[in-house]
Order: C-alpha cells, then sequence, then structure tokens
C-alpha cells in the first residue's frame, strides 16, 4: 500500500469518527436551545427543522446533518476502496453512501 493511499485511509476514518460526534453536537446544541417547547414525548428530531422552530435552531440543525453527511460520504469512500475486492462489504459500503447521500439531501 502507497504513502498516498495510507493517507486517504488516515482521513477517511477521522472523517468516520467525525461526522456522527459533530452531527450529535449540534443536535444537542439545538436541543439545548429549543427547551422551552421541544421534548421526547411530543416531537420528533425533525421538528427541529420544522415550523415550530426558528430559522437559527432550523439552520443549526440543518447543518449539522449536511457536515455529519459530507464527512461521512469521505469515510464511505475511503471503506469502498479498501472493501472494493469483497463482494458483501462492497455492497455494504454502497448502501452506507446512499444513506449518507440521502442524509445530505
Amino acid at each position: 500500500m502507497s504513502k498516498k493511499q495510507v493517507a486517504v485511509q488516515k482521513i477517511a476514518g477521522l472523517c468516520g469518527i467525525m461526522g456522527p460526534l459533530l452531527s450529535l453536537l449540534f443536535i444537542s446544541l439545538v436541543i439545548s436551545n429549543s427547551l422551552f417547547w421541544f421534548t421526547w414525548k411530543e416531537n420528533a428530531l425533525s421538528d427541529l427543522a420544522g415550523t415550530q422552530a426558528t430559522t437559527t435552531v432550523a439552520t443549526i440543525f440543518n447543518s449539522g446533518l449536511i457536515i455529519g453527511a459530507v464527512l461521512s460520504i469521505i469515510f464511505a469512500v475511503g471503506l469502498m476502496q479498501t472493501l472494493q475486492k469483497r463482494i458483501i462489504g462492497f455492497i455494504g459500503t454502497l448502501i452506507l453512501l446512499l444513506a449518507d447521500i440521502s442524509l445530505f439531501a
């Protein structure tokens, strides 16, 4: 394996860790700023970007999801390069990539 491939895998791995952490950080930030109307019993997470949410709350929530999706796409591409010779690994990574694109959209 070349140094370039190792560097790409390290970057992809870091993105795989940072993507979910940043998404959870943004979601936690939004929930803490929406305590006066958001409850786990009565609302879904998507309500944080809905009609009850302020523009700032919705922007932060959606930005967190988009940033997490982009980082996860980078991870999925790096993982796909690693698992390209194994059909099950490739299919699993392709499903992850499609889910990340859906999250981004």
